[in-house]
């Protein structure tokens, strides 16, 4: 059995056992084949149709790409990329599980581009977490108080968390798996002073960017204007699952229909 470097290990494992080794020296012959990882993108592409790219990020880190029938799927660190191969692998049907990630891929971002406009007032205030004031009945301020804080790329930025985790139980925030959201207590720091949210915050899984978090709030949020879901008052929830059925998502939503908050349910 031939051995090459691989983008992930994993994958080139899966792939020997699908591809006859006669087939794959005659793939490898065929290309060159001078560049192991070339080699590598080129079985992938052969077998399941998925093509990978290397790009640069916005801080000058190498960042890896997913792309099928010329959508991008996925994109971020190898450990993303990596963890994205492995599921196409595990399914039953390659053909199919990529039909059906494209076809909710497209969905999530027809939704988002059809309701960017609903998380444009207040959506980022709260999500990436606040301290607000809490009022005496006469309306002067009884004390300050931290909320929000859904956001995990804020942390260690506006707001940090307190580990341990409370879910899942036994991980810590740096060994988190992918597509797992989690719950942990959190505080914040403003102008030398301490604030501990009283709640725990939910967040998104860790491997999800905001791009593909609000991609998912705005699929909700489609789901609740086809259900014809009535915003009777000043904050109204609405919760539905995400796009692959993994877990629940809440909205948040105001008597406007601007969207002020969301996380995902985890009991």
């Amino acid at each position: 059995m031939i051995r090459l470097y691989s983008v992930a290990q994993y994958t080139i494992q899966q792939i020997f056992s699908v591809i006859p080794e006669a087939q794959l020296i005659e793939l490898l012959i065929k290309a060159g084949y001078k560049n192991a990882k070339k080699a590598v993108q080129a079985i992938v592409k052969k077998t399941t149709g998925l093509e990978f790219l290397e790009e640069v990020g916005e801080s000058g880190e190498k960042v890896y790409a997913i792309v099928y029938k010329g959508v991008k799927l996925e994109d971020g660190s190898f450990e993303v990329v990596e963890h994205f191969i492995k599921k196409v692998f595990e399914s039953k049907s390659y053909t199919k599980y990529l039909d059906e990630i494209l076809e909710i891929t497209l969905k999530r971002r027809a939704a988002l581009a059809k309701w960017s406009s609903k998380f444009e007032k207040k959506f980022h205030k709260h999500f990436d977490g606040e301290i607000v004031p809490v009022p005496h009945n006469d309306g002067t301020i009884a004390y300050y108080r931290m909320v929000g804080a859904h956001n995990h790329a804020e942390i260690g930025r506006i707001f940090d968390l307190i580990e341990p985790l409370k879910k899942p139980v036994g991980f810590s925030f740096d060994n988190l798996p992918n597509d797992v959201p989690f719950k942990a207590n959190v505080k914040m720091t403003v102008e030398g002073k301490e604030y501990i949210k009283k709640s725990t915050s939910t967040f998104f899984p860790k491997n999800w960017d905001i791009v593909r978090v609000k991609e998912e709030v705005a699929l909700v949020y489609e789901q609740m204007i086809k259900e014809n879901f009535k915003l009777r008052f000043n904050n109204n929830k609405y919760k539905c699952l995400n796009s692959d059925g993994a877990f629940e998502i809440q909205v948040e939503i105001d008597k406007f229909g601007n969207i002020t908050n969301s996380y995902p349910l985890i009991n």
